[in-house]
């Protein structure tokens, strides 16, 4: 039921491109296949499950100053474990990172549900989002080690679409379980899915050996890594929030932050044996994807993050009816990685084409979204956040399968391990720099519009209170930031108007530069070889390959006869 097959090496320590051992029988690969599409499901499902529970947990424990770092230390601590976890993949096979990464998980899965103030949900969440990476990571590059690259793309769509469906499942689950049953009934639901995943992995994924000759690990690497992630992602939440961008503890956060990334870098093309080695974006399609990837991850995030507040803000929607209107965006979503990964695999390596149609229907989708104003039809607003969806799930599918079909085993958890880092960076600089932009220009225009609205200036305390938390606009019982009206001060409508108008300028605002930063990710796929940089037929690139894209011709290694590849 659980064979242990070998891979052998090539001439420089690589693995050919298709598995060296015999096809698993068609029972233990479908159940192999369940376990690593329940890995990917709980994972992402635990991403955004925590968002309509956390009000719930506010009111428990407190702490309504950290609200978002239920899903900030999550995110966290997925980035750091991604590119770790990818550089193991490599030496050691994807199935013991299963297993330590679902035990990781379920470790803090636990700690939450018994968590008893607001710090240790946060440090939950935190370990939840490192056994939630490795398992996320893992499951990317068990789909190539499982698969021939001709049935790749089809499995990568598939599971790009678990994904988006688990985002789609987690927020609605998330307010049903707390409000019927508790908020820690959003940890302890996850119990048994962790456990599941588990016996399936134990029980059906292969003990797969390499013949590997450095087994080392970039141990410096790794701790330089996590303390840049760390102080950096700690500098850019807290900057603006908590402190002023200008306040020492911040400045030394990200120069610190700064140091430590820099001092990865000088270690990675020193190092004998690097986490993320550096001439693998040397390949012109890892170096592409990677910045499509960084640059998809900017705006979605952030997207996933502002849509419902913008619906409900400029529309003047129910949170039920921003949510209706919200679920377009993921189920499109699920439905363009799907149809990409389909056509993937009908029409061939076609990546160039595939990634330019997905980034030009990003940018039309984020570009559309900024105009929306009050009298805009609903159906009009459903075809613009479907776009936007359809786009991304296009590029998350597409940027995938050309990068794994384009590396060899030896850099394949790393090169996949990449996208996911990068696109996990920049969905954090989405976060943080455009909730900077939308304060930031939330607050100018306030002032502005009130001194021409109004002659009786608003209470500062209450003026305060309302620029910290504009969410209090549409929800006053938020944190109850919206004091009562002093007599004489101004109109309660004529307030409402003012600051629901000043708002909704900010958001369009903000997605008219997000749409321009999505434009950026078109500029980088017209680069992506036409050809896909696949190699010929029973040869796999390099680690190293020309500035084609295509492998070079003196470092190739021999692929398994086709005959012998599953």
């Amino acid at each position: 039921m659980n064979p242990e097959v070998q891979r052998p090496s090539g001439p420089h320590g690589d693995t050919p491109d298709v598995a060296g051992f015999s096809p698993l029988p068609g029972r233990q690969l479908f159940l192999a296949l369940v376990g690593i599409m329940l890995a990917m499901f709980t994972s992402a499902l635990s991403q955004t499950v925590i968002v309509t529970a956390m009000p719930q947990v506010i009111v428990d424990l407190g702490g309504f100053d950290r609200y978002t770092w239920g899903s900030t230390a999550y995110l966290l601590g997925s980035i750091i474990a991604t590119p770790i976890a990818g550089r193991l993949n490599d030496i050691y096979g994807p199935r013991i990172f299963f297993i330590v990464g679902g035990a990781v998980f379920i470790i803090g899965t636990i700690f939450g549900g018994l968590s008893q103030t607001m710090a240790q949900v946060i440090i939950s969440r935190g370990i939840q989002g490192v056994g939630g990476g490795i398992m996320m990571i893992s499951c990317f590059v068990a789909i190539a080690y499982l698969l021939p690259p001709q049935q790749r793309a089809r499995w990568q769509g598939v599971l790009s679409g678990v994904l988006a469906l688990a985002w789609v499942i987690g927020p609605p689950l998330g307010g049903a379980v707390s409000e019927g049953l508790s908020w820690r009934w959003v940890f302890w639901l996850n119990v048994p899915l962790g456990v599941a995943i588990l016996i399936l992995i134990m029980g059906t994924f292969p003990r797969i050996t390499f013949e590997v000759k450095d087994r080392r690990l970039d141990y410096p690497g790794m701790l330089t890594l996590t303390a840049a992630v760390g102080l950096l992602a700690l500098g850019l939440s807290l900057g603006g929030a908590y402190h002023a961008w200008g306040s020492p503890l911040i400045i030394a956060m990200l120069a610190l932050g700064a140091a430590m990334l820099l001092a990865f870098v000088a270690i990675q093309f020193t190092s004998e044996a690097p986490m993320m080695p550096f001439e693998v974006y040397r390949i012109r399609m890892v170096s592409t994807c990677v910045a499509a990837s960084l640059i998809t991850g900017f705006g979605l995030y952030a997207t996933m993050m502002l849509t419902p507040l913008a619906l409900q803000v400029i529309l003047h929607l129910s949170p039920t009816g921003a949510g209706g209107l919200f679920t377009p965006l993921l189920i499109s979503l699920i439905m363009g990685a799907f149809a990409s990964g389909q056509l993937l695999s009908i029409t061939g390596p076609r990546y160039r084409i595939h990634a330019i149609v997905g980034a030009v229907l990003m940018v039309v989708g984020l570009y559309s979204i900024s105009t929306l104003h009050t009298e805009t039809p609903l159906a009009q607003v459903a075809v613009f956040v479907s776009v936007y969806g359809f786009g991304t799930g296009v590029i998350l599918a597409t940027t995938t399968v050309a990068v794994q079909n384009s590396v060899p085993h030896s850099v394949l958890g790393a090169s996949t391990a990449a996208l996911h880092f990068y696109r996990q960076v920049g969905g954090l600089l989405g976060l943080s720099l455009l909730g900077a932009l939308l304060t930031q220009r939330f607050t100018t225009k306030l002032d502005l519009m009130l001194a021409d609205a109004v002659s009786t200036p608003l209470p500062a305390a209450q003026l305060d209170a309302v620029k910290k938390h504009p969410h209090a606009l549409i929800d006053p019982d938020a944190g109850g930031v919206m004091m009562p009206m002093n007599e004489g001060t101004v109109a309660e409508q004529v307030l409402h108007t003012v600051l629901h108008d000043t708002l909704s300028m900010a958001l369009r605002e903000v997605f008219l530069v997000a749409a321009a930063v999505a434009a950026l990710c078109l500029l980088a796929v017209i680069f992506i070889h036409a050809g896909g940089g696949r190699a010929p037929a029973g040869d796999l690139s390099s680690p190293v390959g020309d500035d084609s894209g295509r492998p070079s011709r003196d470092n190739r290694v021999r692929a398994a006869a086709p005959s012998d590849t599953r």
